[in-house]
């Protein structure tokens, strides 16, 4: 079963919401996933607004110490996550003109973790990225972003769950006849100290793309 809304209760507040629950056939395990959104328009080029999404796996079972994104193994076989997570955040929009836009986004995520008994596992995630239409037919997109998984850090040996900071540049053509060329190029660098430190840290990656639509 879902339920959505979407709607602007005043001029300048639009609100988005969904709730999903469903019942999986294999194994009949009752799931739900909630989220919310509101965003305010300050003026013409500013816009800022919240967001909070809960999803549970299993709502048969409940309590710390269970998992949600990572997989447990019992005997060699992997076992479905049955926990829950959590997120909250906050962004904002910057349009000083119409085809330039600037967006910033924070990120606060709270999930079920095999490493903690008693509480959640703590991510936080923050970005900060640009969309540039420079002429009708060239787009310049850049973004640069923080990544710190488990911040109590008691999860080792998950490559996921790395800290990080990572972004990229991207420039975009549109030519004739619906082709779209893109070269893109990213870096990543690993701030973790673990147990597998990367090497090379930091990445480099260049890519070309060509997309065509009919």
């Amino acid at each position: 079963m879902r339920v959505r809304y979407g709607g602007q209760p005043t001029r300048r507040w639009s609100v988005r919401a969904l709730a999903d629950a469903w019942i999986t056939p294999s194994s009949t395990t009752p799931k739900t996933r909630v989220e919310a959104r509101a965003d305010y328009i300050f003026n013409r080029d500013w816009r800022a607004g919240g967001f909070a999404r809960w999803s549970d796996k299993d709502l048969r079972e409940s309590g710390f110490g269970l998992c949600h994104d990572i997989t447990r193994e019992v005997a060699g076989e992997p076992v479905p996550c049955t926990g829950q997570k959590i997120s909250v955040g906050a962004l904002a929009i910057y349009t000083p003109r119409p085809k330039l836009t600037v967006k910033a986004q924070g990120q606060l995520a709270m999930s079920d973790d095999p490493a903690y008994s008693d509480r959640f596992r703590m991510d936080v995630l923050g970005w900060l990225g640009l969309t540039w239409w420079v002429t009708d037919d060239a787009r310049l997109r850049a973004r640069v972003a923080y990544e710190k998984p488990d911040l109590g850090g008691q999860v080792t040996g998950i490559s996921s769950l790395e800290h990080s900071i990572w972004g990229y540049l991207q420039l975009s053509y549109r030519l004739p006849r619906q082709f779209m060329i893109s070269g893109r190029y990213e870096m990543r660098a690993y701030l973790s100290e673990g147990q597998y430190p990367r090497d090379p840290s930091p990445e480099h990656w260049l890519s070309l793309e060509v997309e065509a639509r009919f």
